[in-house]
């Protein structure tokens, strides 16, 4: 598969410990891998076939809010996407509740 990536291109770079991290192609000059520096600073060395394209956005705006405006569709975008939809669920769920709790803190029930 061949990306055509160059130099700026936004990629997202296998990791093992946390899966998938954002990175940018620093050049393509050693032959058949990309170097690339991660968002973490470090520095890698690549096989095309192994990257994925990241929209340039994507990190910006924690995701988009529908999956069908992902402009790549892959296993990394999903999953990032998916990670910022839960925690922007999981924080305004935890809200409604604080605020409903919070409401009902003095209603005493009557028989």
């Amino acid at each position: 598969m061949d990306l055509n990536l160059r130099k700026g291109d936004k990629v997202w770079v296998e990791d093992k410990d946390l899966a998938w991290i954002p990175g940018d192609v620093l050049d393509s000059s050693s032959g058949n891998k990309l170097h690339v520096e991660t968002s973490t600073g470090k520095k890698v060395s690549v096989a095309p076939e192994k990257l994925f394209r990241r929209d340039p956005d994507e990190e910006e705006h924690n995701g988009v809010d529908d999956m069908t405006k992902l402009t790549y569709l892959h296993e990394p975008g999903v999953l990032y996407n998916l990670r910022g939809d839960t925690f922007s669920m999981i924080s305004t769920l935890s809200i409604f509740v604080y605020d409903t709790v919070d409401a009902l803190k003095d209603f005493k029930y009557s028989s």
